[in-house]
């Protein structure tokens, strides 16, 4: 989340509470973020600086040693924590709680061609590209604008073919099965929801494909999380993508 985002629940927290340590508490964890603000101008996740900085300080058992402090400002560190959980655990490749990161050695892009998955291609690197053919509607589309963007990037497209329903449910799950089968350790993907509330089909969520991550031991790179899709068209860099709604 954006640090006004932080600044705002911090502001809230004070309206409410009356306690300055609220404010205090929901940007603390960000300081660790100022070194690299400062050479780069923004978050350059590839280049990080003082990195066991920024680990402790988004380590969850740091609102416990706040709480001999003050609640409040215990409470407000550990709003900030939750509420940053998503966004770290999915493109920033860390986990809560432990100091260390995950460390994979082979991943893929779920490349459909489409603009969220284009997005990540721009934001990640050092993928292979995948598209998976099972008969999905509109795949004639979506296959030309995954080859184009490959043939852009100079990489190579693997098509693998699958018989597959159409109509597939829970095809992420699906897919990121076929992709540890095929010796994947990391698998980027394009999803933007973070909990299932708004999720139609139920496997394109943070909550849920992380939930699926602990149980296959692969991890699942969702770099797009929390993002609007106006968002995401920016992050295509201009590459042509396919839509239903053009």
């Amino acid at each position: 989340m954006h640090i006004i985002g932080h600044a705002s629940i911090g502001v809230i927290g004070y309206i409410i509470t009356k306690e300055p340590l609220f404010i205090i508490g929901s940007l603390l964890p960000d300081i660790a973020l100022i070194p690299n603000e400062l050479k780069f101008k923004k978050f350059n996740k590839w280049n990080v600086r003082m990195k066991y900085i920024y680990d402790i300080s988004h380590s969850l058992f740091i609102p416990f040693i706040l709480l001999l402090i003050n609640n409040l400002f215990a409470l407000a560190y550990l709003i900030h924590l939750i509420i940053d959980i998503p966004f770290h655990t999915s493109s920033f490749r860390w986990k809560p709680i432990l100091l260390n990161r995950y460390k994979t050695k082979k991943k893929v892009l779920l490349l459909s061609g489409g603009a969220d998955s284009i997005a990540c291609g721009e934001l990640e690197n050092n993928y292979d590209c995948i598209f998976f053919d099972y008969g999905q509607s509109y795949k004639e589309q979506e296959l030309k604008c995954a080859i184009q963007y490959c043939n852009n990037k100079g990489v190579q497209l693997k098509i693998e073919k699958r018989d597959w329903h159409t109509d597939i449910k829970n095809r992420n799950y699906y897919l990121i099965a076929e992709c540890i089968k095929l010796g994947y350790d990391e698998v980027i993907i394009g999803t933007r929801n973070i909990i299932p509330l708004f999720d139609k089909y139920k496997d394109s969520n943070w909550l849920n494909l992380k939930i699926y991550q602990y149980l296959t031991k692969v991890y699942i790179n969702m770099p797009l999380i929390g993002n609007f899709k106006f968002q995401v068209i920016k992050k295509t860099n201009n590459h042509k993508y396919y839509s239903t709604e053009i």
